[in-house]
């Protein structure tokens, strides 16, 4: 009796563990040992959703179709195996499933399978597919970088070239100390500082100036304002 129990499980064992080298055979040859999420603990579809940066519902459906190969095993999937990963993952579900998996295809990232499933057409990803989805798993950490970058801008450097700088360099200047129109600051700024400007980049700032009693204006006999030093 102790030698038939001994037989049973010792038969039991290597069946196991020739489940086990199937299932790292089948992983190898799907690529799947190469992919850096597959090396890890297995996520759920609705954590790979949250964790994938997709923009469209067309991306949504092969995200599902890659889970559902890479994931569960999946030689191919039909629009029923769509739907119910959809629903265990909690995910409201798509208005129409053929119709995003035919724009896949018409994207080159799904294609049909030979098989069929359930008396229903079965589809697999494409490599572009499955490389499309693996760059969308690895975008995240690629914007985590840039908003990092973009919330430490550089600092501005002093010492503009726009029409304010330009002017408070002026005023430090003699320029001033006679009566100048906005022509004579514009004309002046081209020969002498190789810098063009229009009038009304001028006009504003100048008007702030003369309220805040940098500069006086009055009129000449061309009815144009003239600006000076008080």
């Amino acid at each position: 009796m102790d030698t038939n129990i001994e037989a049973i499980l010792k038969s039991v064992y290597d069946h196991e563990e020739r489940i086990k080298k199937l299932e790292q055979l089948l992983i190898q040859s799907s690529g799947g040992i190469n992919d850096p999420i597959i090396s890890q603990k297995k996520l759920s579809l609705r954590e790979l959703m949250r964790k994938v940066k997709y923009s469209t519902s067309v991306e949504k459906t092969l995200l599902v179709g890659y889970y559902l190969e890479f994931y569960e095993k999946y030689k191919s999937f039909n629009t029923d195996d769509i739907k119910r990963a959809f629903n265990m993952a909690k995910e409201p579900m798509l208005s129409n499933t053929l119709a995003f998996i035919n724009q896949n295809i018409k994207n080159g990232n799904i294609m049909e399978s030979k098989d069929i499933k359930d008396e229903r057409k079965a589809y697999t990803l494409t490599a572009s597919g499955e490389d499309l989805i693996k760059k969308l798993i690895s975008e995240p950490e690629t914007q985590k970088k840039a908003t990092v970058s973009r919330s430490s801008p550089k600092k501005k450097l002093s010492g503009g070239t726009g029409a304010k700088a330009t002017l408070a360099k002026l005023m430090d200047g003699d320029f001033f100390t006679q009566p100048r129109t906005i022509n004579d600051i514009i004309e002046h700024c081209k020969h002498n500082l190789a810098r063009s400007f229009k009038a009304n980049g001028f006009s504003g700032k100048l008007a702030n100036m003369v309220r805040s009693g940098e500069l006086t204006r009055k009129k000449n006999k061309d009815e144009q304002y003239e600006y000076n030093k008080p």
